[in-house]
């Protein structure tokens, strides 16, 4: 199995290794049903688990992140936001209507599976 996979998204983003996929996989399995959002830093340390309808907030209070994991689909607003923190994946059970961010890349929970 290759080491990096490409996610054909932004050149300057780093390319999944199978350490995160790994990771993304088992928790996106974790939070189906649960309506949660799961944080990593970079070492792919938990930094929060919490509803859906409090993520926003913590978002916007919590630096170091490196992946948001969602039990639900990407919004503007939440798109917006990683960004803004520089965040380097965001992995939901949806990404309908939204865009690949130009420095976010988006995967699906359908789309790690299929890596």
């Amino acid at each position: 199995m290759k080491e990096e996979l490409n996610l054909g998204g932004d050149k300057s983003q780093p390319e999944i290794n199978q350490k995160e996929l790994d990771k993304f996989k088992e928790i996106m399995n974790e939070i189906v049903g649960t309506r949660a959002v799961h944080i990593l830093d970079k070492d792919l340390n938990t930094l929060g688990k919490l509803p859906i309808s409090q993520s926003i907030e913590a978002l916007t209070e919590t630096s170091g992140i490196y992946a948001i994991l969602i039990d639900g689909k990407i919004d503007k607003e939440l798109l917006s936001l990683a960004k803004d923190k520089g965040t380097s994946y965001l992995v939901c059970m949806s990404k309908q209507g939204v865009l690949n961010g130009k420095n976010v890349n988006i995967i699906t929970k359908e789309e790690l599976n299929e890596l």
